[in-house]
């Protein structure tokens, strides 16, 4: 903690860091009350969670939150029908304005990563856009990586484990390979990789 208030100051200057230490403060008060309010709302919230000020999720008892998870601001959770389940497995790391639906189920598995901007489709609503939204199953696989601004179309119902999704990529078909990298629109199989 010591060393991130100095570097703070080293990096800020005085009259900076005088300004920066209470608004991070109040950004970290923020965060803990958003956090405690889904703890006290969501269908189940587990240990060491933190969900920054500014997430929202707009259906809460459809929501599980595994222990570790972390969601960051502007990240939206909804459900268009109020029936499909979200469950975010232990140690998802969520970031920035993300979009997920979960209307038709959704599941994140452990140590997955979704960069700033991603955004999950669960449902359709075929060629009718007025129509009543049809949910989709997705489950995605642990230890995923989703590159910023990826997208998962509703016709993608699973992505294997070990994963990664290049940045900008579109995915519209289910991905059964592990370990294997994919990017493009549509995304295709760019290479396989070990650990």
């Amino acid at each position: 903690m010591i060393n991130r208030i100095m570097k703070l100051y080293q990096d800020s200057g005085l009259l900076l860091f005088c300004v920066r230490i209470p608004l991070r403060f109040l950004k970290v008060l923020f965060d803990i009350l958003n956090t405690l309010f889904y703890k006290a709302v969501c269908k189940k919230v587990g240990k060491n969670v933190r969900i920054e000020f500014g997430a929202r999720i707009e259906s809460p008892k459809l929501v599980t939150i595994g222990n570790g998870a972390f969601i960051g601001k502007g990240t939206l959770l909804v459900s268009e029908n109020n029936s499909g389940e979200c469950i975010i497995e232990d140690k998802v790391h969520i970031c920035r304005n993300c979009h997920l639906d979960h209307t038709g189920g959704l599941t994140i598995g452990n140590n997955t990563l979704l960069s700033e901007g991603v955004v999950i489709y669960s449902h359709s609503h075929g060629y009718d856009p007025k129509s009543k939204p049809v949910g989709i199953k997705k489950e995605i696989a642990a230890s995923c990586w989703l590159g910023t601004r990826a997208i998962l179309l509703e016709t993608a119902e699973s992505i294997a484990e070990k994963t990664i999704v290049a940045s900008a990529a579109v995915v519209s078909k289910s991905i059964t390979e592990k370990q294997c990298i994919f990017g493009g629109v549509p995304a295709i199989r760019i290479k396989q990789y070990n650990d």
